[in-house]
């Protein structure tokens, strides 16, 4: 199998822009990591996205047809940037809907963004709708990252946690006879979406506002009885699964609900890892920035961070997207009975040569 460039572009659950990342690999092993970049989504643009998200099966072309030229022109920038003609673009689109499966029912995962109409407009093959197929199988069609952060740390210590704070927490642990993940709770979703509530910024900027409120004990004790802290791994969760918690807060004052909400993304977390019996965390995603949420998982974990071992902490998941689309080009698989708990390991992805 040749290594190529390839472009990857995600959009998470944050709903704060686009990453673009440069990566050279065979979808096994990483050759060469390419510049990268952030092009943040304005204000407007993230209260349509989080409509989408109050009405995910609505009709919303108009949006998706912004949303991918949104990503056509972080590509041309990008290229322009790096003087890289990528042979290959992996277009993750934005989620604005995940269901888990429940044992009546299989999951069901809704991305928007038009793979087709950036392939035309680029003249470059593209990778899309990634998830579908792990769901057709019988898995949760999340997370897809946890392949990318194997090949990453192939040469560290195991056993490892690499946890992923985004808007959803997802964490990849790795042992030297295998790979599990899961989705494990909240992330800085309700953070950020209490922010906005209270003061209309995006999010709490290193943690400032939590650090200075006083923590609802009883509130956190309410939540962590949430029927999903008792469902087994591999498991995953949408974007407002804990949205009640936004309600719960509704009579605190601005820093201790962010305090109690930053508290209880972090004993989800601590919850979540003693099922893997791992006190060794890598932190990556925008949550890794918040530095009270860091220095409460520091108490309990021996924590780093991706800018620890010289990775690029803000593209990671733009060039795990990357590293997932040439894995579909060459028909590898992307997940696993053990990240998904799809019934046996299964490549996915839309190829548009």
């Amino acid at each position: 199998m040749k290594s190529i460039w390839v472009m990857g572009l995600m959009s998470g659950t944050s709903l704060d822009g686009i990453d673009a990342a440069l990566l050279k690999t065979d979808g096994i092993k990483i050759d060469a990591f390419g510049p990268g970049l952030m092009m943040p989504y304005d204000q407007d643009f993230r209260d349509h996205l989080r409509s989408a998200l109050r009405a995910p099966f609505s009709s919303m072309n108009v949006l998706e047809q912004e949303l991918t030229e949104r990503h056509i022109h972080a590509v041309k920038t990008l290229m322009e940037k790096s003087s890289i003609q990528p042979d290959l673009i992996g277009f993750h689109g934005q989620t604005v809907y995940h269901r888990p499966r429940t044992s009546s029912s299989p999951a069901q995962s809704r991305q928007i963004g038009k793979g087709p109409s950036m392939r035309q407009s680029l003249g470059i093959p593209v990778v899309y709708d990634f998830r579908q197929q792990d769901i057709q199988h019988g898995g949760e069609g999340a997370p897809l990252v946890p392949i990318f952060h194997q090949a990453l740390s192939q040469n560290l210590p195991k056993p490892l946690a690499i946890v992923n704070i985004g808007g959803v927490t997802n964490l990849t642990f790795l042992t030297e006879k295998g790979l599990y993940a899961g989705d494990v709770g909240p992330g800085c979703a309700l953070i950020d979406d209490w922010m906005y509530q209270r003061l209309q910024v995006g999010y709490d900027d290193h943690g400032q506002t939590a650090a200075k409120g006083a923590v609802h004990g009883d509130l956190l004790t309410q939540w962590l009885k949430h029927p999903f802290f008792y469902q087994p791994f591999p498991k995953s969760l949408d974007r407002l699964s804990f949205v009640d918690c936004l309600e719960g807060c509704k009579n605190l004052n601005t820093p201790d609900g962010a305090a109690t909400l930053t508290v209880f993304t972090a004993q989800a977390l601590l919850q979540g890892l003693q099922s893997y019996g791992c006190q060794r965390v890598i932190l990556t995603g925008g949550g890794r920035h918040n530095v009270f949420l860091k220095k409460i998982l520091s108490e309990h974990l021996h924590v780093q961070t991706t800018e620890d071992l010289h990775w690029q902490g803000d593209l990671l998941e733009a060039q795990a997207f990357a590293y997932l689309a040439v894995r579909s080009l060459y028909n590898l698989p992307l997940t696993f009975p053990t990240t998904t708990g799809v019934k046996s390991s299964i490549s996915g992805g839309k190829v548009l040569l």
